[in-house]
């Protein structure tokens, strides 16, 4: 048996926003105010499966990334879902984690719905295969 002694939740999350601002000219933030301006993205539920074997911790992780657009703003949200795509299947694999390597990554779905309230909202699930260095 293995000891887990960490998820790691927060080096995902801050690898995966600084690619995205890297590549993205809409701003993602980390929490957002009522008064923050369309378009935008956030980072939503991340989860954690951890698949690891006797002498390796391997965890499962998908995160949902959130883009935020006015009413009419289809067109908006399938750019930005695009430009996401294509950073995570491109640079994914390289990011870096701290105390985790990166083994694969993809895009597991999107979906893209009308907010009651809020305008348009897409959402990309990006799944990672990490393990433990």
């Amino acid at each position: 048996m293995i000891i887990i002694k960490d998820i790691p939740l927060v080096p995902l999350q801050k690898a995966v926003f600084a690619l995205i601002k890297t590549g993205q000219d809409k701003p993602i933030y980390g929490s957002v105010s009522e008064k923050t301006p369309l378009p935008y993205m956030t980072i939503g539920a991340i989860n954690f499966k951890n698949t690891g074997v006797k002498n390796a911790v391997i965890w499962n992780a998908s995160m949902q990334i959130d883009i935020w657009a006015g009413n009419n703003d289809k067109e908006v949200v399938n750019s930005i879902l695009n430009d996401i795509s294509v950073l995570i299947t491109a640079k994914g694999r390289d990011l870096e984690i701290e105390g985790y390597a990166v083994i694969d990554c993809d895009i597991d779905f999107v979906e893209t719905f009308p907010e009651e309230m809020y305008g348009y909202h897409g959402v990309l699930t990006a799944i990672f295969k990490l393990q433990k260095k």
